[in-house]
């Protein structure tokens, strides 16, 4: 870790997908094609860790370039997947190896002693790296193929695809892997397997169908694309709107992007003046209370273990933001209340110098302390950091889980692959969450070992206590939280208006019956105050948007105890168990994220403001 706080590791992986039988004519040119791209690739990175933008974003000791970790995913079947793996030991390159089925099962592929002593060989130099699938033959051989060439796509941050464009036979194929791969995955550096041309890069679906021709400038695509990938995006220039938000930029020393101070230590988030919002949330509903995510150990999986080790920094620093912006808005409205109320005092007290500038200064007092809080939470950028580490903290969250069985959360979206690849195609520039949760993936451990059932089964416990239970009764406390709180303000709300109109009508009758003066001043004087304790509360239950939160709570209750239930229902026995159970964890994955994402963007216009 380096004083700026960040142990990023700039690497990348390559995958491959291709032919089994290769023309002996062909393979100089694909193999000379192959060794090209990969000291293209490396020699670009090593260009880019040269840049002052990476020195600062990547781990390296006493100012020198982080060196590049490189790494390639091959099932190592004859064919195309030798060819890139030889290549890539020869190149550097370190060589991890997912297998469709266990070893000896797998052997039986290759009908040759030479054949197999070649696997044995290139297994034995990925050491440690290789993960033998819970693939089957029969039936499941077909879907086994499948399973380890998405688990290749699904890992990597370029596939290379030795293919003679040319359709499937079925599924597990090249054709049908590059398809994948277009749809859902990086970009494909295709070889052609029977023609004389050059590589060319696949986007997307609209390339895989048009089968376009051999591109002679695709090392300078390859460079567009590593660089988008490497290097950290600026931070986009942030425009005051208001004299406010101008005043609380003005002066601003810069500070270091998010991506290096997401492991910084927290340090104040607890203090008194921060516990407003918790208070008054647990004033309104009672003893419930939401849980905390918490876990006692660390993770036995090394790949889980590492994006626990990431959760824990973004997850902490999302709360200590949150405490901070959701308590400057509670005392935002309380102090804007308390300014109306002692406004009003002031109109009816003794004009004695004493009194009058007592209840005046506290007045002014209120209000210079609600800008202090909006100042404060304008400079610091309380409510966005907040937005940003909790969704940071929640895909790391989810990545956890689905990595216990070998899957990932797909890669950037396909309009941010066309946004590199295609100039009018407008790019999302600042999203620092995005590209340091890709650097993290290209960083992570790739998974390896058997998926036995012993292992399947573990997994599954884990996922379902450290996910799906975990946020059920998050959401089921939140839900009862909210809606109880949210009830309880708005009545209070209505309480106190209704007891305004009582207010009103008794001062009334006490202006017709000429009753004494200073009883009908305390009558108005009430009158003027109630409202605005009123508007307090209820401004509060709206800001919050309590009744919104009870209700998604709600549904992402019955959405998650459906997928539950599903897990539990998946026999781990049967062939691919794995797969089965990483695609309902992956379903239930993307219900979170897009209630995430629909949270986030729902918060993102409730900035604190002093008007």
């Amino acid at each position: 870790m380096t004083s700026s706080g960040t142990n990023l590791v700039l690497a990348l992986r390559v995958g491959i997908t291709g032919a089994r039988n290769l023309s002996p004519e062909q393979l100089p040119r694909i193999r000379t094609q192959v060794t090209e791209f990969l000291v293209r690739t490396r020699e670009e990175l090593e260009r880019l860790a040269l840049k002052d933008a990476a020195r600062g974003a990547y781990c390296c000791a006493g100012g020198e370039p982080p060196r590049p970790r490189l790494s390639v995913l091959s099932p190592l079947a004859e064919g195309a997947d030798r060819l890139l793996a030889e290549a890539a030991l020869a190149n550097g390159y370190h060589l991890s190896c997912p297998l469709p089925f266990a070893r000896e099962e797998y052997e039986k592929d290759f009908a040759s002693e030479e054949s197999k002593q070649e696997f044995r060989r290139l297994l034995q130099q990925a050491g440690t790296s290789v993960l033998e699938i819970d693939g089957a033959r029969g039936d499941a051989q077909a879907a086994s193929y499948e399973a380890v060439g998405r688990f290749v796509v699904r890992n990597c941050d370029i596939l290379v695809a030795i293919w003679d464009g040319r359709p499937g036979k079925g599924f597990g194929g090249t054709a049908d892997v590059v398809r994948f791969a277009t749809n859902h995955g990086p970009p494909v550096f295709w070889i052609h397997a029977d023609k004389e041309t050059d590589p060319a890069f696949l986007i997307d679906g609209q390339d895989f169908r048009a089968a376009p021709k051999g591109d002679a400038g695709w090392s300078n695509t390859l460079h567009c694309y590593l660089e988008h990938l490497i290097i950290p995006p600026a931070i986009p220039v942030q425009h005051a709107s208001t004299w406010f938000e101008r005043v609380a930029k003005f002066g601003r020393s810069p500070t270091l992007p998010p991506y290096l101070t997401y492991l910084k230590p927290v340090s104040g988030a607890h203090r008194w003046i921060w516990r407003a919002h918790s208070w008054l949330l647990r004033t309104a509903a009672g003893t419930i209370e939401v849980p905390a995510w918490s876990r006692p150990q660390v993770p036995a999986n090394k790949v889980a273990a590492y994006w626990f080790a990431h959760f824990g920094p973004a997850d902490a620093l999302a709360g200590a933001c949150a405490r901070r912006y959701r308590s400057s808005y509670v005392w935002v409205f309380g102090l804007a209340a308390i300014s109306v109320i002692f406004a009003a005092i002031a109109l009816v007290v003794p004009p004695t110098i004493p009194i009058k500038l007592t209840v005046t200064g506290i007045e002014f007092i209120s209000l210079i302390s609600i800008g202090v809080m909006v100042f404060a939470n304008e400079r610091q950028r309380w409510h966005e950091q907040f937005l940003e580490f909790r969704l940071l903290a929640e895909l790391c969250r989810k990545q956890q889980a689905l990595s216990l069985f070998g899957w990932s959360l797909e890669g950037p979206p396909v309009t941010e692959k066309l946004a590199v690849f295609r100039p009018n195609v407008p790019s999302a520039t600042g999203n620092w969450v995005g590209w340091l949760f890709g650097a993290l993936q290209r960083a992570a451990p790739i998974s390896e070992g058997i998926f036995d059932r012993d292992r399947i089964e573990e997994a599954r416990n884990e996922a379902l206590r450290d996910l799906i239970d975990d946020q059920l009764a998050y959401h089921k406390a939140r839900a009862l939280q909210s809606q109880r709180a949210s009830d309880r303000l708005g009545q209070v709300g209505e309480y106190l208006f209704i007891a305004v109109l009582a207010l009103v009508a008794v001062k009334l009758v006490s202006v017709s019956l000429h009753a004494d003066h200073l009883l009908i001043l305390v009558l108005g004087l009430a009158a003027a105050i109630l409202p605005a304790l009123s508007a307090g509360f209820v401004g509060i239950r709206s800001y919050a948007e309590l009744p919104l939160l009870a209700d998604q709570s709600r549904r992402m209750q019955a959405e998650m105890s459906a997928v539950k239930l599903q897990v539990q229902q998946i026999d781990n026995s049967e062939p691919l168990a794995s797969q089965l159970l990483g695609s309902a964890i992956f379903s239930v994955a993307t219900i979170m994220l897009q209630d995430i994402q629909g949270w986030v963007q729902l918060f993102r216009a409730k900035v604190v403001e002093p008007g």
